[in-house]
């Protein structure tokens, strides 16, 4: 699927007026293939490493209990070395939950409010009393299909906020924070992971735009469908 990065952007981060009340539809057609596919584009970026996305859904394995969006497997091409992530995907845009807008021409000031902004706000679901939520439910163990029965599983949650918790002008969208230091409490019985990985497609993209790439083509087929019904919907 083609995207047009700084309408993409646009869209969901500083919207026109009006816009923000079809962000939640739009997302719901493209937002988890989207986020998916951005961090497989990421992963593969330099030619080191490629990403695999499951069409699965991570699932306890029982008819009851928390489902996450996507099982995600790295491998690094040199070293043979596989990582498999069990993965949240969060479609959150500013354009939807009248967080920070974030122009496409905006200051290094303003990224490092937006992403401090969003950062603190996560760190408080990370806290909270109820476990496990929309968020921490990616700690829950899951079961692995048989063809990952040999992996290492990371939990990874995807975010399409600009968000980090870094302090640098052009903060890293992909980064990992020790599971000890998000204040989970201790009653909330989870898997025993040793860090939380998350990543943010709006840096990712800014970074991209920033660099010269205004389109970028990636897999994603669910998406792919939707537009092409909603396209046969509209003919005459």
């Amino acid at each position: 699927m083609n995207l047009n990065l700084r309408n993409l952007l646009t869209f969901l981060d500083d919207p026109k007026k009006g816009d923000n009340r079809h962000s939640s539809a739009i997302t719901g057609v493209i937002g988890e293939d989207l986020n998916a596919a951005a961090f497989a584009h990421y992963i593969g970026r330099d030619g080191v490493r490629e990403a695999t996305v499951s069409a699965d859904s991570p699932t306890p394995g029982t008819r009851s209990g928390k489902r996450l969006d996507r099982w995600i497997q790295t491998r690094n091409k040199q070293t043979g070395e596989k990582i498999l992530y069990q993965c949240e995907i969060k479609n959150w845009a500013a354009s939807a939950i009248g967080g920070h807008r974030l122009p496409i021409d905006c200051s290094e000031e303003e990224v490092k409010k937006a992403v401090a902004h969003y950062w603190k706000g996560q760190l408080k679901t990370f806290q909270s009393a109820v476990h496990p939520n929309s968020v921490t439910k990616v700690f829950t163990a899951m079961r692995l299909p048989e063809q990952y029965a040999e992996s290492k599983v990371q939990p990874l949650v995807i975010y399409w906020m600009p968000m980090s918790n870094s302090t640098d002008a052009n903060p890293e969208p992909f980064f990992q924070v020790p599971t000890h230091d998000l204040g989970l409490p201790d009653t909330f019985v989870r898997a025993p992971f040793e860090t939380l990985n998350v990543f943010s497609v709006s840096l990712y993209f800014r970074r991209l735009l920033n660099g010269g790439t205004e389109t970028l083509v990636l897999d994603m087929p669910n998406a792919e469908r939707r537009a092409q019904v909603l396209d046969e919907i509209g003919r005459e």
